[in-house]
């Protein structure tokens, strides 16, 4: 059985990005292709406010549509760094008295103050 790795992004993915950052960062860098100058010289009575504002409100609207799971990425990876840091040993005692049947009530003795919020 293969482990399926878990990212954000596959390689080819990462890859692909990449690319399509280091052509838009060519074609900006060069005044003979960089498409919002052509843009401005065919139309004139376009301001470059115009073009700033229409890119700030696109990139609002992609932050907000993928809000939901950057609020996700963000959380979790400030959570596995604290617990990572604070609960990197986590011991285990009397594992042999847990019943297999019935109701059990697990308690944890836990050493520092950040985990009275979670609990």
């Amino acid at each position: 059985m293969v482990e399926k790795r878990e990212s954000m992004l596959s390689e080819l993915d990462y890859t692909k990005a990449q690319l399509v950052f280091f052509y838009i960062i060519v074609l900006l860098s060069l005044d003979v292709l960089n498409p919002v100058k052509i843009f401005l010289h065919v139309f004139p009575a376009i301001s470059p406010w115009h073009i700033a504002t229409l890119a700030i409100g696109c990139m609002a609207y992609t932050f907000i549509m993928n809000l939901r799971p950057l609020i996700y990425f963000s959380t979790k990876v400030f959570f596995h760094s604290i617990l990572s840091i604070f609960f990197n040993d986590v011991q285990v005692v009397g594992r042999e008295n847990i019943p297999k049947y019935g109701p059990v009530i697990f308690t944890a003795n836990h050493a520092n103050q950040f985990m009275d919020g979670l609990m």
